[in-house]
Formats: structure tokens, C-alpha cells, sequence
């Protein structure tokens, strides 16, 4: 049951991390920022 959980958690993180990632990719503002 712990790793059913540990692995739901990670997927989520991913999730959002992939968003972040598109949002970097669309938005040329971010690499100026950066």
C-alpha cells in the first residue's frame, strides 16, 4: 500500500514538472528571466 501511494506521488510531481516544462517551452519569457 506505502509504495501504491509513493508511486501516485511521484506521478503527480512528474505531472506537474512536464507542466512546467510546456509552460517554459511556450513562454520565450522564461529563458529571458533566466
Amino acid at each position: 500500500m506505502d509504495n501504491l501511494i509513493l508511486i501516485k506521488v511521484k506521478n503527480k510531481m512528474y505531472q506537474q514538472k512536464a507542466i512546467i516544462v510546456q509552460v517554459a517551452i511556450t513562454t520565450p519569457i522564461w529563458y529571458s528571466s533566466s
